[in-house]
């Protein structure tokens, strides 16, 4: 894995707000999480845990590493 998606990783799981070259994880007023790469949305993770994904069209090698990172947290993070 690299080192960005560990870093988003640890701000997903930590809901705080983070920034990396094309990568961001903001919280907001609700609790909500959500997680950019250039921009485009890959995924909300709401306050009652409720996670969405989206590719948003885009099928490369980057976006399925950041949205399967993300499922890491849920899914092989303890």
């Amino acid at each position: 894995m690299r080192k960005i998606e560990s870093e988003m990783q640890a701000a997903i799981v930590e809901r705080r707000d983070w920034s990396k070259s094309n990568t961001s994880v903001t919280i907001d007023s609700e609790g909500n999480t959500d997680v950019r790469l250039h921009n485009n949305l890959i995924a909300t993770i709401s306050n009652n845990g409720d996670v969405k994904l989206s590719s948003c069209g885009w099928k490369t090698h980057t976006t399925k590493s950041r949205l399967n990172a993300i499922l890491d947290c849920f899914f092989h993070n303890p």
